[in-house]
């Protein structure tokens, strides 16, 4: 029954086992030495504690005495110098904006929520049945949205410049729809700050600031130019590395620049003499290579002597500099196309109850068509477009005089 509460020899012999293993690697003359460690956590000293609190103190008296309680002071004064209609005003102010509530969101915490459809009662769904009955409001309607985009394109310099200044409307088609429900409002989670405490709340947030985030966190375009830049980059280096290597045959690579080369040439050899050639200006051509020579000569004069003092960095720099730039040049423009394809302006939603016109607008200027996608929002409460949310595409420029790219 005692051999129960004997102990095992595989626990007693560990330690001697782990000196075994550990003893072929160690010296015979050296001594294997086993130390047990003991590990406990530091005790809380009341002096230490004490000791820092007193320290805090009397760092919040010094920043009491010498930052706040002079501010409030100033402002106490400042108070007191105002005549009673202007405390009076600065008193509702302060209570107004005290009874508003303060909402700091949080961020990754917004939602879309789709909103119902709209019922037979609500007064959005009775506007649109009254608005569908009044043709002459349609017709209105189509021609305030033709208008909008002939001004828009008369204020367009780069139409302008192009086509003419003159905007003349030749045609549009534009059809309104009334929407089945209201667009999705934006949720989001955060703390509200009222007058009797601080509370964790969900509160509507505006649309264009949620579009304005979600760009910031999520920049599309930039990615998507981004990656434009880097592949026109890689591809041009490629194109570079093959042509060096010999692999394009078809595009013979100059080993000398033919421009440069010739005007060097003509400089270091000069015009060969000849009797009967004149110059441009009609002098004998002997009296125009003396001229040459003499310019050249004077040229030379003025040019520093090799043994001046240059400034070697600003050189190297403005060397690398040049060079960067002849590099990234195809690269740096396939991003700027990209940008401009991919960018979209950020616009909030529509208000409820909007409806919307969408369509083509084609406008006439002295040197050209130019054909334009337009989406406008309608509200038939203010009865006017709301600008913010309206936007339009320039699908095409047709020219009334084309003339062949290539001679």
């Amino acid at each position: 029954m005692w051999r129960v509460f004997r102990p095992r020899a595989g626990i007693s012999n560990a330690s001697t086992l782990a000196v075994r293993a550990v003893a072929p690697q160690i010296p015979s003359q050296q001594a294997v030495i086993v130390q047990r460690v003991k590990l406990s956590k530091p005790r809380f000293r009341a002096g230490t504690f004490l000791i820092g609190a007193g320290i805090s103190l009397a760092c919040w008296h010094i920043y009491w005495s010498t930052v706040l309680n002079p501010f409030f002071r100033h402002v106490d004064r400042e108070y007191e110098k105002l005549s009673p209609a202007e405390k009076k005003a600065l008193d509702e102010e302060i209570a107004q904006e005290d009874a508003e509530p303060w909402f700091i969101p949080f961020p990754f915490t917004t939602k879309s929520v789709n909103q119902p459809p709209y019922k037979g009662s609500d007064p959005e769904w009775l506007e649109f049945v009254k608005l569908s009955k009044q043709k002459g409001t349609q017709t209105q309607i189509r021609a305030d949205l033709a208008n909008w985009v002939k001004s828009s394109v008369e204020r367009h310099p780069v139409i302008t410049a192009r086509c003419g200044n003159s905007v003349r409307l030749r045609r549009y088609w534009l059809d309104i729809d009334f929407p089945y429900r209201p667009p999705p409002v934006f949720y989001s989670s955060g703390l509200l700050l009222q007058g009797d405490g601080l509370y964790w709340s969900t509160q509507p947030v505006d649309s264009l600031t949620v579009k304005r985030l979600q760009k910031i966190l999520w920049p599309d375009a930039i990615a998507v130019s981004s990656w434009a830049f880097t592949s026109a980059l890689l591809k041009q280096h490629y194109m570079d590395i093959s042509r060096a290597l010999g692999f394009e045959s078809s595009k013979p690579v100059q080993t000398f620049p033919s421009v440069n080369g010739g005007n060097m040439q003509q400089k270091t050899q000069g015009p060969l003499p000849s009797a009967n050639r004149q110059t441009p200006d009609g002098t004998p051509a002997e009296n125009a290579s003396h001229n040459v020579s003499k310019t050249t000569d004077s040229s030379q004069a003025d040019e520093p002597e090799s043994g001046g003092k240059t400034n070697f960095v600003r050189d190297t720099a403005i060397s690398h500099i040049e060079g960067m730039k002849q590099i990234t040049d195809g690269p740096a423009r396939e991003f700027r196309r990209k940008l401009a394809q991919s960018w979209k302006p950020t616009r909030p939603s529509p208000p409820r109850g909007c409806i919307l016109v969408s369509g083509f607008v084609e406008c006439e200027l002295p040197k050209g068509f130019v054909l334009i996608d337009v989406w406008g929002f309608w509200n038939p409460k203010t009865e006017t477009f709301e600008t913010e949310s309206t936007f339009m595409n320039v699908r095409r420029v047709q020219m009334k005089q084309q003339s062949p790219r290539r001679s």
